[in-house]
C-alpha cells in the first residue's frame, strides 16, 4: 500500500469551506483495488485529532446527502473525516461474495486514516450506512479496533419479509463498544421496534435517534427530508463529540 504521502500527493483537489478543508483521495486495498475518497479536516486544528469513517450503504455514495452532512457536522465539529466510496461503486462491479472485497475497503480506509499524522490513534470511529452497518459490524467482530461505531439506517429484515431479522441483527449484539443507532420512522428495513428490541439484546446498550423519513430518511415533504437529515447528522456528531470528550 503507498505511503499516506504519497496518496496526498495524488490528490484530485482541494477545497476550503469556512474553516475546514476536504481533499480527494486515493485509497489502495491489499486486492490492488483503488478506491475513491474526500478527506474533510478542520483548517486550523491543532494537535492530534479524532477521526470518523464515514462508510455508504449500497446504492447510497459518499456524495448523496445524508453521508455528506454528515461528514460537514462532524469536520465542523473538530473530526479528521473520511468517506469514500466501495470499490464495487466505482470501478461498477457486483458487490462481492460475504462481502470480503467490501470488508477489506473498510479496513483499508481505517488504515489510511490512521496513518495520517493529525489522528489520534485512540479516537477512531466508524459511521456505516445501510448495507455498511453489517460490513462494520463483522470486521469489528472480527477484532479490528473501533472505538465507537453508528449504525445509520441497519437493514435489519430480509426484503419482503419484516417478521425474519436479517443476520446483521444477530451480529449486533455481541459487539462490546461504544454503539449509536439512527433511523427513520418509516423505514420497512429497520421498523422502530424491531430497533428498540436490537438494542436491547446488546451487551453495549446503544443510544437512539428516530427521524422522520424512511431508508434516506426521505418524505414527501423535501422541508422534511432536509429536517431530518441535518437532525441525524448533528445528532451524530453530538453524540460522537461526547465520545471523544471533546468541549
Amino acid at each position: 500500500m503507498r505511503p499516506v504521502l504519497t496518496i496526498l500527493a495524488v490528490a484530485l483537489a482541494t477545497a476550503s469551506v469556512g474553516a475546514t478543508e476536504t481533499t480527494d483521495v486515493v485509497i489502495e486495498t491489499k486486492r490492488g483495488t483503488e478506491l475513491q475518497g474526500r478527506l474533510s479536516y478542520p483548517a486550523r486544528a491543532e494537535g492530534r485529532l479524532p477521526a470518523v469513517v464515514l462508510a455508504p450503504g449500497w446504492k447510497y455514495d459518499m456524495d448523496k446527502p445524508l453521508i455528506k452532512r454528515t461528514g460537514e457536522e462532524l469536520t465542523e465539529a473538530g473530526f479528521v473525516v473520511l468517506r469514500f466510496n466501495w470499490g464495487f461503486f466505482t470501478h461498477k462491479l457486483n458487490r462481492s461474495t460475504k462481502r470480503f472485497a467490501e470488508k477489506q475497503d473498510l479496513r483499508a480506509a481505517l488504515a489510511f486514516v490512521r496513518r495520517l499524522e493529525n489522528v489520534d490513534q485512540g479516537r477512531v470511529y466508524v459511521v456505516a450506512k445501510s448495507m455498511a452497518c453489517r460490513v462494520a459490524a463483522e470486521v469489528a467482530s472480527a477484532g479490528e479496533p473501533m472505538n465507537g461505531l453508528v449504525l445509520m439506517t441497519i437493514p435489519l429484515h430480509i426484503a419482503g419479509d419484516q417478521e425474519q431479522l436479517h443476520p446483521v441483527g444477530e451480529a449486533i449484539p455481541t459487539l462490546e463498544l461504544p454503539l449509536m443507532i439512527v433511523c427513520g420512522e418509516q423505514d420497512p428495513t429497520c421498523r422502530p421496534d424491531a430497533v428498540k428490541k436490537l438494542a436491547q439484546a446488546c451487551k453495549s446498550r446503544p443510544e437512539m435517534l428516530f427521524v422522520p423519513g424512511k431508508h434516506q430518511l426521505e418524505s414527501e415533504s423535501p422541508e422534511v427530508t432536509e429536517k431530518s437529515i441535518r437532525r441525524a447528522a448533528r445528532g451524530v456528531a453530538d453524540w460522537l463529540k461526547n465520545r471523544a470528550s471533546m468541549k
